[in-house]
């Protein structure tokens, strides 16, 4: 006959170890979160020579009111260049969201960073994105970050308590 309470010490051993075991792998997923967003920060902050360019471009074609037209290559008279150019600038947000989704990237440290110019980038480009999905048939492009800086700037209203 075997021994009961053995058999259910061992279980409740077993048992603990696994709680255990999955606390500490949770640990681990939150600090390569961490790590993760550090590294594409840092990349970002040291290495931006092309994000400097691509920011520019971006900034260029809004203050000139021209970012809606630009999606349409064939009115805006744009190289295609320089449409690719507003596109890849978008691609670092829409990248950011999709890791922060995904919890590649920890979304109160990147928050916490950069939430202000996220949402800001956002409303710059809104119109650009509403033509560039129109003119291509493509209903879901740039939908993660829109996504995203819909949350934060519902976060920066209530916070300010519009």
């Amino acid at each position: 006959m075997f021994d009961v309470l053995g058999v259910a010490i061992a279980f409740v051993a077993i048992l603990a170890a696994g709680v255990r075991l999955e606390r500490s792998l949770a640990h681990r997923r939150e600090v390569a979160a961490h790590r993760a967003t550090l590294d594409f920060i840092s990349k970002f902050e040291i290495d931006n020579n092309e994000w400097t360019v691509l920011r520019a471009n971006f900034r260029s074609l809004r203050e000139k009111g021209d970012l809606p037209s630009v999606a349409t290559p064939s009115e805006s008279g744009l190289p295609k260049e320089e449409v690719l150019k507003v596109v890849s600038f978008l691609n670092y947000f829409e990248l950011v969201a999709i890791g922060i989704e995904n919890k590649i990237f920890d979304k109160p440290l990147y928050s916490q960073w950069f939430r202000n110019v996220y949402v800001r980038t956002w409303d710059d480009a809104a119109s650009f994105v509403v033509e560039w999905r129109r003119c291509r048939n493509a209903p879901r492009a740039f939908i993660a970050f829109e996504k995203l800086a819909s949350e934060w700037n519902a976060e920066i209203q209530s916070e300010n308590g519009d």
